[in-house]
């Protein structure tokens, strides 16, 4: 299985994601896994733009199974991409918070009020023994 992890930046990536998380990743998936991982990375101030761009390489690419979107100020764990294979999934994302009080989490359920149709998910409310759970939006 072909993994691309695509990070999109605005140029100034944190060196504990470079130096440390991200090969701690790709070492990790290679060590315990027959995945083939690749990076690709684009350089911009519009994060959709970059997505876009990388999107497009990888469809070209042709033979691309995954794509891991990993944004480069951010820290994840060292087995992320194996989890994440476990279940199987068609798209996967991350649960993060807000950087800036109150620190809400940026993953949502639909609600029933049409002036703010989605409700932040509350992370005490999920069950402890569940590592994924199906939510209606994230980011």
């Amino acid at each position: 299985m072909n993994i691309l992890i695509a990070i999109p930046t605005s140029g100034h990536c944190h060196p504990s994601f470079a130096y440390d998380n991200l090969p701690s990743i790709i070492s990790y998936t290679q060590k315990n896994s027959n995945h083939n991982v690749f990076i690709a990375y684009q350089q911009g101030v519009r994060t959709d733009r970059n997505r876009n761009e990388m999107l497009q390489t990888a469809i070209k690419k042709g033979d691309i199974d995954y794509i891991m979107w990993l944004d480069d100020d951010m820290l994840y764990p060292h087995d992320i991409i194996i989890r994440y294979l476990e279940n199987d999934p068609e798209i996967i994302g991350c649960l993060y918070f807000k950087r800036a009080e109150p620190f809400s989490p940026i993953g949502y359920m639909s609600g029933k009020n049409p002036t703010k149709p989605y409700n932040a998910i509350e992370p005490q409310s999920i069950p402890s023994d569940k590592d994924v759970i199906e939510v209606d939006a994230l980011g």
